[in-house]
C-alpha cells in the first residue's frame, strides 16, 4: 500500500504541475533524498510514518491554500490534494495500529 500511495501521489502532483521529476518529489514533498522511492522499491519496504506524515501535512497545506482562492479550478485542485492527504492519514493509522498490535503480541 505504501509504495502505491507514493506512486499515486507522484502521478497526481505531476498532472497538477506541482512536481516535474521523482527526484524533486522525494526531496521537496517527502523530505528525503532523491532516490528514496527507488530505495524502498529495491528493499521491498514501505515508506516510514514520518515520511507519510510530512507528505500529508504538505498536502493539507496546499489543500487550504487552493481552497482559499475560490475559483472552481482551484477548488478542484484542493479536492485532489485533500483526497491524497486523507489516503496518507489512512496509511499512518493502519501502520501505527499494526506496530502497536505487534508489540502487544510480542509482550505476551
Amino acid at each position: 500500500m505504501g509504495l502505491n500511495l507514493l506512486e499515486t501521489t507522484y502521478k497526481t502532483l505531476t498532472e497538477l504541475g506541482a512536481v516535474q521529476t521523482r527526484s524533486e518529489f522525494c526531496r521537496e514533498w517527502l523530505g528525503r533524498g532523491e532516490g528514496y522511492v527507488r530505495m524502498l522499491r529495491h528493499h521491498n519496504q514501505p515508506p516510514s510514518i514520518d515520511v507519510i506524515s510530512v507528505l500529508r501535512d504538505r498536502l493539507r497545506f496546499y489543500t487550504q491554500r487552493y481552497s482559499e482562492h475560490g475559483t472552481k479550478q482551484d477548488r478542484m485542485v484542493a479536492k485532489r490534494y485533500e483526497r491524497l492527504a486523507d489516503e496518507c492519514e489512512q496509511f499512518i493509522n493502519s501502520r501505527s495500529r499494526s506496530i502497536w498490535q505487534s508489540r502487544v503480541l510480542e509482550a505476551i
